[in-house]
């Protein structure tokens, strides 16, 4: 939960959307979370693996660690228009994983 915790910030994530992120999740529970370790609900361990997968994309995308992170703050064509955290921010976790694959896709050789 820190790893992701830390992407959020890094991303500029507020807390609501950090929640919604994460598959709704209760405002007690990520408060719980931010304040120290936490018990993980089985729920959004998913979300959170795709979340450290979009990560590891974004550094082989990009040298620049800045760059990866401001990208996903970016109005971007392939999310028709919107920013990488607007496609995610509902929470669906075919969300996340489409934007996982999509940096999958572009950091391979091939």
């Amino acid at each position: 939960m820190r790893v992701a915790l830390r992407l959020f910030a890094k991303w500029g994530v507020e807390d609501d959307d950090a929640r919604a992120i994460l598959g709704a999740i209760d405002e007690a529970t990520y408060r719980r979370w931010k304040a120290g370790p936490g018990r993980i609900p089985r729920s959004i361990e998913p979300h959170l693996s795709a979340l450290i997968g979009i990560h590891w994309g974004l550094r082989l995308m990009f040298s620049d660690p800045q760059r990866g992170y401001a990208w996903m703050s970016r109005p971007n064509a392939i999310f028709n228009d919107a920013t990488p955290l607007q496609a995610i921010a509902g929470g669906d976790i075919k969300a996340l994983i489409r934007l996982r694959d999509y940096l999958t896709a572009q950091t391979q050789p091939w």
